[in-house]
């Protein structure tokens, strides 16, 4: 792959993050006004921090593609920008999954 396409895969996935917030924020919106709508199987404090981490991503991913694509020149190691992409993606999508099987409780006071 060319050098020149990471920061469109960047941008693409902030964008799909984009598109997986408004879906978690209205699942949630209509969950606060039904409260039994999917309590069961996706509740409203898994919700919360699933939005949360998909308006993040949006947010540093397309940020980052869209600053690799300002600064395109020969400085840019290609190794750490494909890897920083593969890290950054796998890691988003790992804390997903952990937060939709409720992996995430912390210690109780």
């Amino acid at each position: 792959m060319k050098n020149n396409a990471y920061p469109f895969y960047y941008i693409i996935v902030g964008l799909l993050s984009l598109a997986l917030c408004l879906l978690v924020g209205l699942l949630s919106g209509v969950q606060y006004a039904i409260p039994d709508f999917i309590k069961e199987s996706l509740p409203f404090t898994v919700l919360r921090p699933l939005r949360t981490l998909f308006a993040l991503s949006w947010i540093f991913m397309t940020a980052i593609g869209g600053i690799f694509w300002y600064i395109q020149n020969e400085k840019i190691n290609p190794v750490i920008m494909k890897s920083q992409f593969w890290i950054f993606t796998v890691t988003g999508f790992l804390i997903a999954i952990c937060y939709i099987f409720k992996k995430f409780e912390g210690k109780n006071i």
